[in-house]
C-alpha cells in the first residue's frame, strides 16, 4: 500500500537564531500587488471600476463596408459606402466627447464602431443611444481561466466524481461583488451595473440565486489614508455591490459560472457567494475585516453559526504578519467554528527577488489558516523582434507584455528605436539606468527627439526613486513617440505595470520587455553608453499576437509573498496555486474579463479546491479539508529563471491538484508541522507527531 506525506516541505524546517528583517519599502509594486489588500499600506483601484476610465467599443447600426457587400461593389460605391459610415458615427462620437472621454479608433471597413476611453456609467448611456447596436468592453487579454482552472485540475473532479460544489456557500471577503455581471447569472450588461445605486438593494436586484447574501461593512468612499478625514469612519449599508473590481474578479475565479467566449468557469462553480464588502475604493481597516469574518459564519446575526460559510476566500493581508494580532485571533476562530479559511500571502516578494523572509502577511501567518502563494500555469506574450542591427541576440527570446492602460497593440508596429537615456542621462559611470534617475519623469525631452520612432525607456521600483510607468509612457508621447519600451528593471518575466494619474492620457502602444533583453537591445544601439548614445541604427517589431511562451508552467511568481510565520515561525505558506495573469469576471462590463496577477488571484483557485473537497467530505474538519489540499500538492515548482528548486517557505508544500486531493485515500495530519525558532546548544531532541490513515 503506497501513500504519500507531504508536510509543507516535508515535516522539519528548523531555523536558526534570528536572520534580520529586510525593509519591504523597497519593492515597487506591479499590477498584482496594485490590486492587492495590503493594509495599512495604500490600495490602487482597478481601471474597470465605475470613476475610472476604461476602453470600450461603439458599435453603430448602420451597416459597414463588409456588411453592404465589400469588394462587389465598385471603388467608388466602395468609398461612399465608408464615407456614410464614418458620418454614421458623428453624433455618437461627439457625445462621448462631451461626456469627457476619448475617442482613439475609428472603423468603418470591417466594422462600423469606433474605441472610445469613458467610464463604465459613460458607456452605459451610449449604449442606450437609437443608433447604436452595442457597447462593449474591448479585449485586452487572450487567456483566462480556462488555462489555470483545468491546469490544477478542476474539471478532473466536475467530470469524474460530479462535484462542483453544489450545495456548498463561499465567504468572498473583499471588495464586494458585481452580481450583475453574467458570470454570476446577472443580466450581464453594463446598464444593469451603473443603474444600481451601490449604496442601496433596488426591489429584485439582490440576493440573487448565485450571490444568496451579502453586507456592505464599509460604505461608500471609505479610505482611511485618502485626503478626506470625512471618508474615514465606515457607514455600513445592505447593499454589497463592488465599485472595484478585485472582489468581483476574485469571486468569478472562485466560482463564477463562465461567459461563453470570454470567462471561463470558476473552481467551484456550483457553489453560493456570500459578498462581504471590506473595502470600497481605498484602503480599509482591521476592524472591518474581522465585522466582515463575523458575518461568514453567522450571516443572518442570530448568534447561531448554523449557516456559516463553508469557505471564506480572503485576498488580503498586512505585511510581516503574525498569528497573535486580534485579527489572526479572529480568523483561527473562524476555523474553530467550522468554516475553512483560505488567505493570501501577500505580494512582497521572495529571496532573491526583493522580499525577505517573514514578509508573509496577516491572516494568512494565522496557523490554521490556508495561506496560499502564487505560481505560473503558463505564460503568454507578444514577442519583440530586432531588424537591425543584425544579429543581436534577445537572451529571453523578445517576450513583450502589452500595458492595458496605453494605446492598443491591435496590429504590428514597426520603427525605428530610439534609447531615452540620451535626453535623460545616468548617474552610474558604466551607463547601468537604477531608478533614481527617473528616466523621463520630470520632464518632457525639448522638440520631438522621438519623432515617428519607438522609444526605449527604463523603468525600475517606484518605492526605490521611480515614477509611474504611464508618467513616461506620457512623456514620450509628448516628444514624439509612436511606441514605448518600457526596460523592466525588476528582474524576471516583464510585466504589466500598475496605471497612474497619466493613463488617460496616453493613446500610444506601451510594452514592457524583460530587463536582460532590454540591456542587449539597448547595447546593440548605444554600444559606446554612457560616453555617447543611440549611434547604431536600430529598428524593431513589436508583434501584437500573443502566443504562449514554453517553459514556465509550474514556477514560482517573483512577487509571492515568503514565509515563515513572524514570532510563531511556523512554516507558511501552505500552498501554492496559479497567480500569475489570471483573467475573471470584470466589474461593470456585464459579460466582460480582466486580468490581474497577485496571490490575490491564486487565493480563490485554493477556495475553490476547499469548496469541492468540502462536498466531498461534509463531516470533515477545517483541518482535514487543509491536510488533504497539502498532501497532494505537486513539489517540482521551480523559481521563476528554472535554475533550482522553490524552498517550502516560499511555495508551502507545492502547487494544488484538486483531483489527487480528492481521490486520494492517504490522510496526513496536520498538514504541516514546524518546529520553529529554537536556540542551538550541542544535541536536542524535538517530537512532532503526525497520523496517517488510510481509508482505502
Amino acid at each position: 500500500m503506497r501513500f504519500r506525506v507531504v508536510l509543507a516541505a516535508s515535516l522539519v524546517s528548523l531555523l536558526a537564531l534570528g536572520a534580520p528583517l529586510a525593509s519591504a519599502g523597497e519593492r515597487a509594486r506591479r499590477l498584482g500587488v496594485g490590486s492587492e489588500r495590503v493594509l495599512p499600506k495604500g490600495f490602487r483601484p482597478a481601471i474597470l471600476a465605475t470613476r475610472e476610465l476604461g476602453r470600450y467599443f461603439v458599435e453603430l447600426k448602420a451597416p459597414s463596408l463588409a456588411e453592404r457587400g465589400g469588394g462587389r461593389l465598385a471603388p467608388g460605391a466602395q468609398r461612399r459606402v465608408v464615407g456614410s459610415a464614418m458620418r454614421s458615427q458623428d453624433s455618437a462620437v461627439q457625445e462621448v466627447r462631451s461626456l469627457g472621454g476619448n475617442v482613439l479608433f475609428r472603423y468603418a471597413r470591417l466594422v462600423n464602431a469606433f474605441s472610445a476611453r469613458m467610464s463604465a456609467a459613460d458607456a452605459a448611456s451610449v449604449a442606450q443611444r437609437a443608433d447604436v447596436a452595442r457597447v462593449e468592453p474591448v479585449p485586452i487579454v487572450v487567456r483566462s481561466n480556462e488555462t489555470s482552472v483545468p491546469f490544477i485540475g478542476a474539471p478532473q473532479v466536475w467530470r469524474k466524481l460530479g462535484v462542483r460544489g453544489k450545495g456548498m456557500t463561499v465567504a468572498v471577503v473583499d471588495t464586494g461583488v458585481d452580481y450583475t455581471h453574467a458570470d454570476f447569472g446577472g443580466p450581464g450588461t453594463p446598464a444593469a451595473y451603473s443603474s444600481n445605486d451601490p449604496s442601496v438593494i433596488e426591489p429584485g436586484s439582490f440576493p440573487t440565486a448565485k450571490v444568496v447574501g451579502g453586507y456592505d461593512f464599509v460604505g461608500a468612499n471609505y479610505d482611511v489614508l485618502d485626503a478626506s478625514t470625512a471618508n474615514d469612519i465606515p457607514v455600513p449599508d445592505p447593499d454589497p455591490l463592488d465599485k472595484d473590481g478585485h472582489g468581483t474578479h476574485v469571486a468569478g475565479t472562485c466560482c463564477g459560472i463562465g461567459v461563453k467566449g470570454s470567462v471561463g468557469k470558476g473552481v467551484a462553480p456550483q457553489a453560493s457567494i456570500l459578498a462581504v464588502k471590506v473595502w470600497d475604493v481605498g484602503n480599509s481597516t482591521a476592524d472591518v475585516l474581522v465585522a466582515g469574518y463575523e458575518f461568514a459564519v453567522d450571516p443572518n446575526g442570530d448568534g447561531n453559526t448554523k449557516d456559516a460559510a463553508d469557505v471564506l476566500s480572503f485576498s488580503g493581508g498586512v505585511d510581516y504578519g503574525s498569528g497573535s494580532s486580534i485579527e489572526a485571533k479572529a480568523a483561527k476562530d473562524v476555523v474553530k467554528l467550522g468554516t475553512v479559511f483560505v488567505a493570501a500571502a501577500g505580494n512582497s516578494g521572495n529571496q532573491p527577488n526583493g522580499g525577505s523572509g517573514y514578509i508573509l502577511g496577516t491572516p494568512a501567518a494565522a496557523k490554521t489558516v490556508i495561506a496560499v502563494g502564487a505560481s505560473i500555469d503558463q505564460f503568454s506574450a507578444q514577442k519583440l523582434s530586432v531588424n537591425a542591427p543584425s544579429g543581436v541576440t534577445l537572451p529571453d527570446g523578445g517576450p513583450i507584455v502589452a500595458q492595458d492602460w496605453a494605446g492598443p497593440l491591435s496590429a504590428d508596429v514597426t520603427g525605428g528605436i530610439v534609447d531615452a537615456r540620451e535626453f535623460s542621462p545616468v548617474a552610474d559611470p558604466d551607463g547601468v539606468p537604477a531608478p533614481d534617475d527617473r528616466i523621463l519623469c520630470d520632464s518632457t525631452p525639448g522638440g520631438s527627439p522621438f519623432g515617428g520612432k519607438i522609444a526605449l525607456v527604463f523603468k525600475g521600483p517606484f518605492a526605490a526613486g521611480d515614477c509611474t510607468a504611464d508618467d513616461k509612457v506620457l512623456n514620450a508621447q509628448k516628444a514624439g513617440a509612436t511606441a514605448v519600451v518600457l526596460w523592466d528593471g525588476f528582474g524576471g518575466l516583464p510585466t504589466q505595470y500598475a496605471p497612474g494619474t497619466s493613463a488617460n492620457q496616453v493613446t500610444i502602444p506601451a510594452v514592457s520587455l524583460s530587463g536582460n533583453d532590454s540591456k542587449a537591445l539597448a547595447a546593440a544601439i548605444s554600444p559606446n553608453a554612457p560616453a555617447s548614445y543611440n549611434t547604431v541604427t536600430g529598428n524593431v517589431t513589436l508583434g501584437s499576437t500573443a502566443s504562449v511562451i514554453p517553459g514556465y508552467a509550474d514556477r514560482m511568481t517573483d512577487f509571492s509573498s515568503e514565509g515563515p510565520a513572524r514570532i510563531s515561525n511556523d512554516l507558511k505558506p501552505d500552498i501554492s496555486a496559479p497567480g500569475n495573469d489570471i483573467t475573471s469576471a470584470a466589474v461593470g462590463t456585464g459579460d466582460g474579463s480582466i486580468t490581474f496577477s497577485g496571490t490575490s488571484m491564486a487565493t480563490p483557485h485554493v477556495s475553490g479546491v476547499a469548496t469541492l473537497l468540502r462536498q466531498l467530505h461534509p463531516s470533515w474538519p477545517p483541518a482535514k479539508i487543509k491536510a488533504l489540499i497539502m498532501n497532494q500538492a505537486t513539489q517540482s515548482l521551480r523559481n521563476l529563471d528554472g535554475s533550482k528548486p522553490v524552498p517550502a517557505t516560499v511555495m508551502g508544500s507545492g502547487r494544488v491538484q484538486a483531483y489527487e486531493s480528492a481521490t486520494t485515500t492517504n490522510l496526513a495530519t496536520p498538514g504541516s508541522i514546524s518546529f520553529g525558532l529554537q536556540p542551538v546548544h550541542g544535541v536536542q531532541r524535538l517530537v512532532r507527531r503526525v497520523r496517517v490513515t488510510n481509508d482505502d
